[in-house]
């Protein structure tokens, strides 16, 4: 879990190049409300209604097609596009569903299915079709799939463009469907127009051309059936693949298609491997495809991976590779191409049955005046409110609250006095004649009642959420305009402060804010982003200055990859001595300094994973030394400023690797209870966090661990843990600890149930990323990603104790792939999403997080 097996599951670039000249539909946009929309359902187990410009087609229980629909007239033997944003709450899915009829027969067998939807969060869907012969009538229809679900779309559109010709047009349709073999064009990229590198693509001639690596025949086959390939998988293994080595003489882009489909909990990708003429095959090169997933029918999926040869001379071979993933899964392959693509291709790729496509924000769109993370309650005003003139001196009053005495207010102020001194040499003045800004602390339950009289809060917030919480208001005062910030906590004014300093502007020679109405509080109270701190110093500093303006509220340091843990004790007074000559200082030296650090700036708290199961000296718990040594160490860490620790199980103690046992010498469940009940007993309100081994099979029971659902002998288990100890879960079980779907309702409320709390949600995305990130941004380069959040619930807090984002903070140097700028974006739109789902999208998040590294970045690095 601390590094996936599979660092990126989904590389491709995305770049519409597509004219609608006709819009067909009436009110697409349902500025009209229902108007032109038919609804079918029955009454009263269904509901069709538009608020603000959204459709939501509701299902209660019923049965038969709830559908809203329209119909149009068609051409036979033309292309079509259909586009729409949508989402779903609830149960079950949605889907596009288009029929068609000749003079109102409707014709069942024409029918085209688009692949369900079942995301808490808007996104885009983008199908092409070709207008069966013999029909003159299309309807639309937007589906509820199930009970107790609704479906809100916006924005649906449907054109054509007659010039097109049905065999050059794309089409998503199944070719299970069809029958035909026209579908492998893919936007303005027809591949069978273009020479297929690979021998035997299109599998007519058996597994000619294709070689055969197999690490374990006894668990892993591949057979050829009929004009595709066939992987199996059953248990963890390396490689299970086929693979196929093409010379390269030109240089350019090139693209890998394949279509897939599977059965069993894994998933089927493809991989490109380049070969370099002065140091051979480069594993840090590798491009990976989108993943595939098992749809639960005989419909087969499309996925693409691309990769450019800056110099043909350099590269001298890439390595095709077809591998499946996941044990207990068959992966079958077919129409698969390599081309080289031309010169001024803007290939567009269709959406894949597990990823969804991004809209890419416009570069010039106005975000101004937009805050990271999105406010919860953002009232803005346009009209700007003068505040000082450039190098002027800016008054601020403190109520209830000291810079001097508050360490995160310190910081908070620091973080003012740079922004003021960029946009405009001013400066500070905390007791002024007269001032601009008031930072009032005040006590809970006040914060509370300010947040209800002067914003309409009605929420209930629990303690982590009010401790975080804050209201930033800006008008026109008495004496003239005012910025007030209140909070309860240090934290909270920091935050205020951190969002104030992003709707600061400068116009002319005048310092100047809009008016605005803000209260602010995160959706889920621990947000908290790990990294692996056991090298040094160098890689954690930079994230304890960047997290807080992030609004992350916790950094998790985890220590592992030990010899001999205990015994590097020993060197902590001499790398005291000589740190700054010894680049690799022992893991107590550099969790003081970073835990030290992080409590003296007062905006970042930090929690300690340590395992005590590594290297020869590992900790044996059924020895009282042990335990009592064990404790000693964790009080250091909470001492030195920590707000918690983690009991590392993970991935250092797993079934089938160490077989002596030595994270069960002691019941799991006793080990965990008397590492707790030490922690509050001598440190009331620390968190203690237990990560569960990734794998663990008692005698003749069945096997759990971190992922997956609570097996009966796991749920004893958790009985007996101390009902205060957060436990980490990592989702469904995928055999590589990512979440590679939406994560289901039923799953999430079984967990809680058996467990009896919620799980603190561990979501893994190693370096540069994992399928859990969504699409390629081409202005940042080929390898940078943006979140995609459609896998997560929007009401966090309902699931989950708090969120564990694993991002691989720092893993961009020394050639793994990835910029740090490619990297933030990452971690500062995951971050957006934490604090508020409701009100996260993509496009916009991303626009943000790109103004918030112009902006804040330079505030807290420079």
């Amino acid at each position: 879990m601390l590094y996936p097996k599979i660092l990126s599951l989904f590389f491709i670039i995305l770049c519409m190049s597509i004219l609608f000249p006709a819009e067909l539909l009436q009110n697409g946009n349902f500025q009209e409300g229902a108007k032109y929309w038919i609804m079918n359902g029955k009454p009263g187990q269904t509901e069709f209604m538009v608020n603000d410009s959204v459709a939501v087609l509701k299902r209660k229980t019923a049965t038969g097609l709830v559908r809203f629909y329209q119909n149009i007239t068609v051409t036979p033997g033309v292309a079509y596009t259909i586009i729409y944003t949508a989402r779903t709450e609830g149960t079950a899915s949605g889907q596009s569903l288009i029929q068609f009829a000749k003079k109102d027969a409707w014709e069942p067998k024409k029918n085209i299915s688009h692949p369900a939807f079942q995301k808490a969060v808007f996104s885009d869907f983008h199908y092409k079709f070709v207008v069966p012969d013999n029909v003159d009538t299309m309807r639309i229809n937007i589906v509820a799939a199930g009970d107790n679900t609704s479906v809100f779309i916006k924005n649906i559109s449907v054109s054509t463009d007659s010039r097109q010709a049905a065999d050059k047009t794309a089409s998503v349709q199944n070719p299970a469907q069809t029958g035909k073999n026209k579908n492998l064009q893919s936007g303005e990229i027809n591949f069978s127009d273009h020479k297929n590198l690979l021998i035997n693509g299109d599998l007519k001639k058996d597994m000619q051309g294709w070689e055969p690596e197999l690490r374990n025949t006894a668990d892993q086959s591949v057979r050829y059936n009929n004009g595709f390939i066939e992987l199996t998988r059953v248990t963890d293994g390396a490689w299970c693949r086929v693979w196929q080595e093409i010379e390269i003489t030109e240089s350019g882009l090139y693209m890998l298609f394949f279509r897939s489909r599977v059965k069993g909990p894994g998933y089927a990708m493809a991989i490109i491997h380049h070969e370099f003429k002065d140091k051979g095959w480069d594993s840090k090169k590798n491009v990976n495809s989108g993943g595939i997933i098992d749809t639960g029918s005989e419909e087969w999926s499309s996925a693409t991976a691309m990769t450019r040869i800056p110099d043909a001379g350099t590269v001298n071979k890439i390595r095709i590779g077809l591998m499946v993933w996941g044990n207990d899964t068959t992966a079958a392959y077919k129409d698969i191409f390599v081309i080289k693509l031309p010169a001024d291709a803007k290939p567009f790729i269709e959406p894949l049955t597990m990823f969804r496509k991004a809209r890419l924000p416009d570069p010039k769109q106005n975000v101004r005046n937009e805050i990271l993370p999105r406010p919860r309650i953002f009232n803005y005003d346009p009209q700007k409110l003068a505040l000082v003139k450039n190098q002027d001196t800016l008054g601020v009053r403190f109520d209830g609250c000291s810079e001097k005495e508050n360490p995160g207010l310190k910081s908070a102020m620091a973080l003012l006095a740079k922004r003021l001194d960029r946009l405009g040499k001013i400066t500070i003045s905390t007791s002024p004649p007269e001032y601009r800004i008031l930072i009032r602390k005040c006590a809970p339950g006040a914060l509370a009642d300010y947040l209800k009289k002067t914003c309409s809060v009605t929420s209930v917030l629990n303690t982590e959420q009010l401790a975080q919480a804050y209201l930033l208001l800006s008008g026109k005062g008495s004496s003239g305009n005012l910025v007030e910030m209140i909070s309860c906590s240090d934290i909270g004014l920091y935050y205020a402060l951190s969002s104030l300093c992003q709707i600061l502007e400068i116009s002319g020679d005048t310092l100047q804010i809009p008016a605005v109405k803000i209260a602010d509080w995160p959706q889920v109270g621990l947000r908290m982003q790990k990294v692996s701190a056991t090298s040094g110093n160098e890689e954690i500093r930079p994230e304890i200055k960047v997290l807080p303006i992030m609004k992350m509220n916790i950094f998790a340091l985890q220590y592992h990859q030990f010899s001999n843990p205990r015994s590097d004790e020993a060197m902590r007074e001499l790398a005291k001595k000589y740190s700054s000559k010894n680049p690799m200082p022992p893991f107590l030296h550099t969790a003081e300094i970073n835990i030290r650090a992080a409590k003296a700036n007062g905006n970042l708290e930090t929690l300690v994973y340590y395992s005590p199961f590594q290297g020869d000296d590992y900790f044996d718990f059924s020895r009282e030394a042990d335990r009592k040594q064990y404790l000693d160490l964790m009080h250091r860490f909470l001492d030195w400023g920590a707000r918690g620790i983690a009991i590392d199980y993970n991935d250092w103690v797993f079934h089938g690797i160490w077989d002596d046992g030595r994270g069960s010498k002691l019941p799991m469940d006793e080990a965990v209870n008397f590492i707790n009940r030490d922690i509050k007993k001598n440190y009331a309100s620390s968190l203690v966090i237990w990560t569960p081994p990734m794998s663990y099979k008692p005698n003749d029971k069945e096997e759990w661990g971190y992922s997956g659902s609570i097996t009966p002998d796991y749920e004893q288990t958790l009985k007996k843990i101390d009902r205060d100890v957060l436990v980490i879960w990592t989702g469904e079980k995928t055999g590589n600890a990512l979440i590679v779907s939406p994560l289901a309702e039923t799953s999430m409320a079984d967990w809680i149930k058996k467990a009896g709390r919620k799980p603190f949600l561990w979501v893994n995305v190693g370096k540069g990323g994992s399928e859990f990130f969504g699409t390629l941004v081409t202005d940042l380069g080929r390898d940078a990603l943006i979140f995609s959040a459609e896998k997560l619930p929007v009401d966090l807090d309902r699931y989950f104790s708090g969120i564990h984002l694993n991002y691989g903070a720092y893993a961009a140097k020394d050639g793994a792939g990835y910029t740090q700028d490619q990297l933030n974006v990452h971690a500062l739109v995951s971050a957006d999403y934490l604090w508020n789902p409701e009100a996260w999208d993509e496009p916009n998040a991303y626009a943000r997080a790109k103004r918030f590294m112009e902006i804040m970045y330079p505030l807290v690095l420079e």
